[in-house]
């Protein structure tokens, strides 16, 4: 009976453990999703926020271009998977993980990640909704969903 409760509790152990991490690890995506990462240095970054106002009430649309959010303050990050219908996560990031990918140490930078894990987009300006989708809609795979569709 013990046995039973100790690999009990090792499994949940695991379960929690690798969810809190697995949003950190991109390539988990490749194939499967686009990914926005949006790097802040903090919370209330005025950049963010006007950022964030983007993609308000634009769920259907970032949910049709597979689309999941990364935001990263310092040493924090939040994630939100627009393809399913309840996936939030957040928590501290690993040593050298979403962070390597950001080349300047702007206050703000925004990156676009293909379905096939390349950059497709760098900017440290505001992204808006329209150049976001039309940028994705000129991508050769979402040409064919789309035909496919």
């Amino acid at each position: 009976m013990g046995n039973r409760y100790a690999l009990l509790l090792t499994v949940v152990l695991t379960i929690m453990l690798t969810q809190n991490t697995s949003g950190q690890d991109l390539s988990v995506h490749k194939w499967k999703h686009r990914i926005l990462v949006i790097n802040a240095n903090t919370a209330d970054n005025e950049l963010l926020q006007k950022q964030l106002e983007q993609f308000k009430g634009a769920e259907s649309g970032l949910k049709e271009r597979k689309l999941v959010f990364y935001m990263i303050r310092d040493s924090e990050y939040d994630f939100v998977d627009y393809t399913a219908d309840s996936n939030r996560e957040a928590g501290q990031l690993k040593q050298g993980s979403i962070q390597r990918l950001f080349k300047t140490s702007k206050s703000f930078e925004v990156l676009l990640i293909g379905l096939d894990g390349g950059v497709k987009l760098r900017q440290t300006e505001i992204l808006t909704l329209e150049e976001l989708f039309r940028t994705i809609d000129a991508m050769p795979m979402r040409t064919s969903e789309r035909k496919n569709n």
